[in-house]
Parts: structure tokens; sequence; C-alpha cells
């Protein structure tokens, strides 16, 4: 279980997720994994616009390796499992 994040070849600044051009201007990028983060903030969605939500969904903010990372939040541990689920980010 990990999530790929990138990494510029030319200042070693990460990304989630990958971009096109580095702040720095490099376009050159290799791929290092992280599997744990720690959750810092939490909030929990009721409604998307125009219904509500059946059954309500967490959002975590969380913090990999210096990058912070949106995720779908399903613990209620700090230090969280980190896993993509058709793309999108899972802390569990």
């Amino acid at each position: 279980m990990s999530i790929p994040l990138q990494v510029c070849a030319e200042c070693g600044h990460r990304a989630f997720p990958d971009r096109l051009l580095c702040a720095c201007g490099g376009r050159t990028f290799s791929t290092d994994e992280a599997e744990r983060g720690v959750v810092e903030e939490v909030t929990t969605l009721r409604r998307v616009p125009g219904r509500m939500l059946e059954d309500p969904i967490r959002v975590a903010t969380v913090e990999v390796e210096g990058v912070r990372v949106i995720a779908r939040l399903e613990s209620d541990a700090r230090d969280v499992a980190l896993s993509l689920d058709r793309g999108a980010p899972v802390a569990r």
C-alpha cells in the first residue's frame, strides 16, 4: 500500500499529484513511494453540489514526507497507511 510522490530531479521537491513542471523550472522527475503519513486536519462532507450524501465522507489533510495530501479517511488513527483507490488517495 502506497501512493506515488513525484520528485524533481533538479531540486528534489516532492509533489502529489504529478506536475508537468516543477516550481524551479525542472521538467525531469522520478517517483518515490510513500506508505505512511500523519493526519493534520479532518473534515466531514455531508453534501456535494446539488445533493446530500447518504453516507458522510471523512476527508483529511495528511502530511507525507513534506507533501500535504488530501485523502479519504477510513481510520481514527493519527498515523495512517496510504493507498490509492481508483486513483484517489485513501488513508487507513
